[in-house]
């Protein structure tokens, strides 16, 4: 099973002739759906300054699965003009400020490494997009589904997907809501662009990002509002400075999904367009950052690494934190960036200012920043947030100065089918090992000390897990337990390979190995030597007995799998051993010299 996911920017040449196929590959796999971004910035290199907004969203699965929308905002205008509009026949557009599209790109195909666009519309400007695309075997089913929402509050079915999106599909919204008809259609009176994700999987986890200016203003009114809990919102009226329509996602259905319509002003429905990716891992979480800090950040308690990580935020100068339920952030900001390690990352950012006589737009486009906001008063970035890399359980990233507490939401995805995150567990992250390394923890975990490797000695006592069973034969006096994984009050008796310790502790020094690493982690229980050769997973306990000079590893329940062979121990140390892939319910062996 694979799954994969990749971030890229690139350009769209103007003057392009109608039917041109603009081919961008690099993703390293064959998409099966895409999200693309952009704001109208044509630079090849890190570029931030006041420009017209030419900004949108738009997603496709097939060239007739996919749908936009496009906005459009003048910078310095005396009278605030802008416009946008949603289409179903598109990936990309530009407009004018009355909505009408003035350049279009379609979708053509996918390719083994990319995907290829048709410009059905030349550009007068080339510009930059930022293409998401996600591909592998556990990506079963995909879909952009236009759909109309709101109007009663309470629990709403949308229905119209090809597929049943179970409990492990991502939901990403996309529009501009304050368009209440279907698609295509144009709106000249209300600026808006809107970002929201969901989960299906249990817990439901859901965010959204919407901004506004009016048109036609004699002074510029420009909102912004984030708020989890909720995956869509709008702030649609002319002169509104509060949302007047917001939702949240309650469920998934057999071919769509319910949303609990919390409050919608406009007596018509509004529209919007969602991508349903089905299969693989997703999470979804937010972080407010700490005051002055510059150290690393890890965030942890993913329940599983992540592929990759997509961020979303309004914050700026002015206003840094989550909005308040149902209320607005002064100006209109939004900063959307992607990244799968630290050399692979990007951001693109749009801002208008709120309360001016002539309106003042700013965009930016980074290539080297997984979050890159603008300041907005100046035209000039204000804070940036570098992705360094993936962890067992999270990623790891870190500011580049002393900022203001903001906060942000994010999106990380993986393979393998959703894992449920265990209970809340004892404070177990980071145990310091006598050695020196760390071993991380969350619930049961596996403790094997150095000395089994070098001069095995007997366990006379073990204390199983309350709810766990008994083992069903004692170990006989040349079969001794010499390690075991038991339950979360981490709790060892007996002999010197077990011992009773709260939690943080310090560990037996972990075996040295001469490639890979050795990890832990529940509730799957995971033993890994050498990367993809010895895997261990599972969530009962694991037993390491010896007999005749072998060190034998007994799998007492079938819900363990062993994917792997057996390692050769010598000078403490292990080598590359014969490598036996998916032996399930059976048992490994480890030859001890």
């Amino acid at each position: 099973m694979t799954f994969f996911f990749k971030a890229k920017i690139f350009e769209l040449t103007a003057l392009e002739i109608a039917g041109t196929i603009k081919t961008f590959e690099g993703f390293g796999f064959q998409p099966k759906a895409i999200l693309v971004f952009w704001n109208g910035r044509p630079e090849l290199v890190t570029t931030v300054g006041r420009r017209n907004l030419n900004g949108g969203i738009g997603a496709a699965t097939s060239p007739t699965n996919r749908g936009c929308c496009s906005v459009f905002e003048t910078d310095a205008a005396a009278t605030m003009t802008g416009g946008g509009r949603i289409d179903n026949a598109a990936v990309v557009q530009r407009n004018a400020a009355d909505g009408t599209a003035t350049a279009s790109v379609d979708f053509d195909s996918f390719t083994a490494d990319g995907v290829k666009l048709v410009i059905d519309d030349d550009l007068s400007t080339t510009m930059q997009i930022q293409i998401l695309a996600w591909g592998g075997t556990d990506l079963t089913d995909v879909a952009v589904l236009p759909f109309r929402w709101g109007t009663a509050t309470g629990n709403q079915d949308i229905h119209g997907l090809p597929f049943d999106p179970s409990t492990n599909s991502l939901f990403l919204f996309f529009g501009m809501p304050s368009i209440l008809a279907d698609p295509p259609t144009a709106d000249e009176d209300v600026i808006q662009l809107m970002f929201g994700a969901a989960r299906s999987a249990s817990p439901i986890q859901q965010y959204v990002a919407v901004g506004k200016e009016d048109d036609d203003n004699a002074s510029s009114l420009t909102k912004s509002y984030v708020q989890h809990g909720e995956c869509l919102a709008s702030i649609a009226g002319t002169g509104t400075t509060s949302p007047d329509a917001r939702a949240a996602f309650v469920a998934p259905l057999s071919d769509g999904f319910t949303l609990n319509i919390l409050e919608h002003s406009p007596a018509t429905a509004s529209s919007a367009f969602v991508l349903v990716l089905k299969g693989g891992q997703y999470h979804l979480g937010d972080i407010t950052t700490l005051s002055g800090n510059t150290a690393e950040v890890n965030v942890t308690g993913l329940p599983f690494q992540p592929s990759g990580v997509t961020v979303c935020n309004i914050a700026n100068a002015a206003t840094s934190l989550e909005s308040s339920p149902d209320t607005t952030n002064v100006h209109w900001s939004l900063t959307f960036g992607s990244a799968t390690d630290s050399t692979d990352q990007a951001s693109l950012a749009l801002f208008s200012q709120d309360a001016q006589a002539s309106s003042a737009v700013t965009t930016g486009i980074h290539y080297s920043r997984w979050y890159a906001e603008l300041n907005g008063f100046a035209p000039v970035y204000g804070r940036f947030l570098s992705y360094l890399h993936s962890n067992l359980d999270g990623f790891t990233f870190q500011a580049d100065a002393s900022y203001v507490p903001f906060f942000f939401w994010y999106i990380a995805y993986s393979g393998g089918g959703f894992v449920p995150p265990p209970p809340a567990p004892p404070a177990v992250v980071g145990l310091q090992t006598g050695g020196g390394r760390d071993i991380e923890g969350k619930g049961d975990a596996v403790y094997l000390p150095a000395p089994l490797f070098t001069k095995p000695r007997r366990v006379t006592k073990i204390v199983p897990p309350e709810d766990e069973p008994q083992p069903s034969a004692p170990p006989t006096e040349d079969e001794p337990i010499l390690a075991t994984a038991k339950a979360p009050d981490y709790r060892f008796t007996g002999g010197d390979f077990f011992h009773e310790t709260p939690a943080p502790s310090t560990l037996p020094t972990p075996p040295k190995i001469r490639r890979g690493k050795v990890t832990f982690k529940l509730p799957q229980v995971r033993l890994r030597i050498a990367p993809g050769v010895v895997r261990i997973e599972g969530k009962a306990r694991i037993k390491i007995t010896v007999k005749e000079g072998k060190a034998r590893l007994g799998i007492p329940t079938p819900r363990l799998r062993i994917v792997g062979g057996y390692r050769r121990f010598k000078d403490d140390a292990i080598s590359l051993g014969m490598n036996r892939p998916d032996l399930e319910d059976a048992l490994g062996e480890w030859i001890v010299d």
